[in-house]
């Protein structure tokens, strides 16, 4: 394998973990941690599960099973807790599009497999699996309800008396729904979760460019703003400046008036943002010289150069800047 292969190999592993968009990545932020998670799935679990799960064993659990050609649609987050007094997994996935995917069934029980799968690999003297309790929480801000079966069977191409006589040979699987989407704002509001995750709720449900966005907010995070940690507040803030059309100068006024202390992470954070996004132009600008001169020097340049190039940080892309001026090949260029 060259230089240029495992840098290319990189980049796909990376790309299979990263959030593909703001609102995937602020769900995320949110739900990778615990006690999010705990009092997100304690409100929508049936009863049952949530009486006989020990959530003091809830644990987050690495890596997504989301295949790269649907990443632009979801993500992912898997956590283990004991129920019953054995290992179980409960899985979460968001669904952000107001398109329903009527095949959501098949996708969950493939999900599903994958983790049995991992964890047979993992536990090679294993005789049983673990539960696994399947959760998509679907949320939008057209306000657009899930309309979709959520059981596998009704995918099933056969008519309902045969699928009845055929019924105990077919596989069963149903997963759990949050329709966040359908749900009308102030039973939203009332929900028992943490903050972080009611913001997270509340604003991914709701179009964040409307007019008199500011006195809305403001009535939103009233109350709220206090019960977040800097990380959370971070993760607040980094979505508003990402998604939402109020700038940095819009929103400063509102965290200054909710909570002095919020406001110093909002400015840290602003401040951050636009050294990254300054950061970023540059590293643009000097890989599009990077590949300009390649392709001058050795003809067409493939895609999965271009890929390499697109994700390197400027320290890198000066290097190979520096090497491509004397380099006989592209393969040169990323030797070292």
């Amino acid at each position: 394998m060259t230089k240029l292969d495992a840098l290319a190999e990189a980049i796909g592993h990376e790309d299979a973990v990263k959030p593909p968009n703001h609102h995937d990545a602020y769900f995320r932020d949110v739900m990778t941690i615990s006690a999010n998670a705990a009092s997100q799935l304690r409100a929508v679990l049936p009863k049952e599960i949530v009486t006989q799960l020990d959530w003091r064993t809830l644990r987050l659990q690495s890596g997504s099973f989301i295949s790269d050609d649907l990443r632009s649609r979801y993500t992912d987050t898997l956590y283990s807790a004991k129920l019953d007094g054995r290992k179980a997994f409960i899985y979460l996935l968001i669904e952000h599009q107001s398109t329903i995917d009527k095949m959501m069934p098949l996708r969950m029980l493939q999900y599903v497999v994958d983790i049995w799968s991992r964890y047979a690999e993992e536990h090679p003297k294993a005789t049983k699996l673990p539960a696994i309790i399947p959760l998509v929480v679907h949320n939008n801000n057209r306000k657009e309800r899930w309309t979709k079966s959520t059981e596998l069977t009704d995918l099933i191409d056969l008519d309902q008396e045969t699928l009845e006589a055929f019924r105990d040979y077919l596989p069963h699987f149903r997963f759990l729904l949050d329709d966040v989407a359908a749900i009308d704002p102030e039973t939203l509001r009332a929900r028992d979760v943490r903050p972080a995750v009611l913001l997270m709720l509340m604003l991914q449900r709701s179009v964040l460019s409307a007019p008199g966005l500011g006195p809305w907010l403001t009535q939103l995070l009233g109350g709220l703003l206090g019960g977040l940690s800097p990380r959370e507040l971070r993760a607040l803030v980094t979505y508003l400046l990402r998604v939402g059309e109020m700038s940095t100068k819009d929103l400063e006024p509102i965290f200054e008036q909710l909570d002095p202390q919020a406001k110093e992470v909002f400015m840290t954070t602003a401040e951050q943002l636009r050294a990254e996004g300054a950061a970023k132009a540059r590293a643009e600008e000097c890989a599009e010289n990077l590949i300009q001169v390649m392709t001058a020097k050795f003809g067409v340049v493939s895609q999965r150069t271009i890929a390499v190039v697109n994700e390197a940080g400027m320290s890198q892309l000066k290097a190979w800047f520096g090497r491509a001026m004397t380099a006989n090949s592209v393969e040169d260029v990323f030797a070292h």
